[in-house]
């Protein structure tokens, strides 16, 4: 996590924003890098439309998020910081972060769906299964359309895996309920996740395909 938050404060700068009240947004990244369930929720409703979101912790300050449809804006609060982005802004700064903090879970995980987030055609292919929503990572964060949206993953029906007349699963990262079995890692996995899959990835300007710029 620690590398995470270094590079964090390397790379939230306004060249990669485009926003110039850093030291702000700097505060508020930090706190979502380090909350993924809560970070994942303010996502979640953006994308499903909803126009407020809040948390209130045991301990600490209060986070509101207010989401303006009409005016494509968006208002993040917690005392005593307060962020007025665009809904353009709001996803390259939320890319941004994704990119920096969310995991990056190894080749070979089996990791399960969370149903009401898969498209109709996905729900059908689960339909006729009985082994639930449980998929297989064969790739991760591969170029998707175009040179700097990607996809999280590439993966396939668990436990079949990749067979004639199937077609490869996209899987973004709001689309995780859990993580089934982990695969294997070690130093050397671990050091390209993080140098390769990261911080060169960031610095190529590519993004999940999720947070792009519509």
């Amino acid at each position: 996590m620690n590398q995470r938050r270094e590079l964090w404060q390397q790379v939230c700068t306004e060249e990669n924003l485009e926003m110039t009240n850093l030291e702000e947004l700097q505060s508020i990244g930090l706190f979502l890098g380090g909350q993924p369930v809560l970070f994942r929720k303010i996502n979640l409703a953006f994308f499903q439309e909803e126009t407020d979101f809040e948390y209130k912790p045991t301990i600490g300050a209060r986070l509101q998020v207010h989401f303006d449809h009409e005016k494509q804006q968006v208002i993040i609060q917690r005392n005593p910081v307060e962020l007025t982005l665009t809904f353009d802004q709001y996803l390259t700064y939320m890319g941004l972060i994704d990119a920096v903090f969310s995991e990056i879970y190894p080749t070979g995980s089996v990791i399960e769906l969370n149903e009401e987030l898969l498209s109709d055609e996905l729900k059908q292919m689960f339909g006729d299964s009985e082994l639930g929503l449980s998929v297989l990572i064969h790739g991760r964060r591969l170029p998707f359309e175009d040179s700097t949206a990607c996809i999280d993953y590439i993966a396939s029906l668990w436990p079949f895996g990749m067979a004639p007349g199937t077609e490869p699963i996209y899987v973004t990262n709001l689309m995780i309920k859990r993580v089934i079995s982990s695969g294997l890692t070690n130093e050397t996995e671990e050091q390209f996740a993080f140098e390769v899959l990261r911080k060169q990835w960031i610095d190529e300007g590519k993004r999940s395909y999720l947070y792009k710029v519509r």
